[in-house]
């Protein structure tokens, strides 16, 4: 794989793919999800609380009570058109700056080096307990800043990158995602 030299280098790839609406009602998940509000947070560019949304539509996917941590080994439980549909609606309404697989495009490109991911996507290596200080909820971030891992449980954030990476593979999600009109 040939890495991109600078950010801005992977920005300009991803904004030469084309652009369309999003109609999530082509979407049926398993749990019968609503992502209507997801869509209409992104929409207006409320990325912190689409951010906090986002953890709480993939605790309903997981059948986890509200507010609850994910692990990393969780990530291979959930439903693979709820991982698709809540990456396609980062990824349209932040113009391809946000998304799941955004991440693993760039977690990929450093070789699943977790510090360089960090560094690249503007994220402490660990999560601290002032976890929204180091998030920045705009569009002058890093590509891919967000979603953030706020929600991501357990002593080894490290795996996190790495287990998303494997579950979008399996679910064939890919990095740079189409989107259905």
């Amino acid at each position: 794989m040939q890495r991109f030299q600078s950010a801005t280098e992977l920005l300009q790839i991803l904004e030469q793919q084309p652009k369309k609406l999003l109609n999530i009602s082509n979407y049926r998940t398993v749990n019968t999800i609503d992502y209507t509000h997801l869509r209409g947070l992104l929409a207006k560019g409320k990325w912190q609380s689409a951010d906090k949304e986002t953890w709480e539509l993939i605790c309903q996917a997981l059948a986890k009570p509200k507010g609850s941590y994910i692990f990393s080994s969780d990530l291979e439980k959930v439903p693979c058109q709820d991982l698709q549909t809540i990456d396609l609606l980062w990824v349209n309404y932040s113009h391809k700056r946000f998304g799941f697989s955004v991440q693993t495009l760039i977690y990929k490109n450093v070789n699943g080096d977790y510090g360089i991911f960090c560094n690249q996507v503007g994220w402490h290596i660990y999560n601290s307990s002032y976890a929204n200080s180091e998030f920045n909820f705009s569009l002058k971030v890093p590509i891919d800043h967000l979603p953030s891992r706020i929600w991501i449980g357990g002593s080894q954030p490290w795996r996190y990158p790495d287990a998303l990476a494997v579950k979008l593979a399996a679910c064939g999600i890919s990095s740079l995602p189409t989107q259905k009109c």
